[in-house]
């Protein structure tokens, strides 16, 4: 009985070290891969970030969610219905403002140039009728 004792007692401590060799060996593969990855990505110039990235944009999404868990979960269906459609009014008349703006600077823009394109034709026949050579011609 003592020498079956002995040899559990072996292989207990046998398959303690069998796992400690496999935990050893899957870290330094692990390390190699890691190495391998670093050198690799050293070459490109690029270099491993940091996990606040990512958890930044998670931070965000969960900001972003709750902000529409609150627009919508504290009223009933008709003022949502009204509260965006309020929204969207507002950034239509918004829009269509700006694009009128824009539309009057264009406007603006080619009247002048309009303008200064006459004048410079203008000058252009006077010298002509009193015999001056244009600016280009030598």
């Amino acid at each position: 009985m003592s020498s079956f004792g002995k040899n559990i007692g072996y292989a207990r401590s046998n398959m303690i070290d069998l796992g400690t060799q496999v935990l050893r060996l899957v870290n330094n593969v692990r390390d190699a891969q890691m190495r391998g990855v670093d050198s690799m990505f050293g070459r490109l110039g690029y270099r491993r970030q940091s996990m606040a990235r990512p958890l930044l944009w998670f931070a965000a999404g969960a900001v972003v969610a709750g902000g529409v868990a609150l627009f919508l979960a504290p009223m009933t269906g008709d003022e949502m219905v009204q509260k965006a459609s309020n929204l969207l009014g507002r950034a239509a008349d918004d829009v269509q403002h700006r694009a009128m703006n824009a539309v009057d600077k264009v406007r603006e823009v080619a009247k002048h140039e309009a303008n200064e394109a006459t004048k410079s034709d203008t000058s252009a026949k006077q010298r002509v009728a009193n015999g001056i050579p244009s600016s280009g011609a030598v």
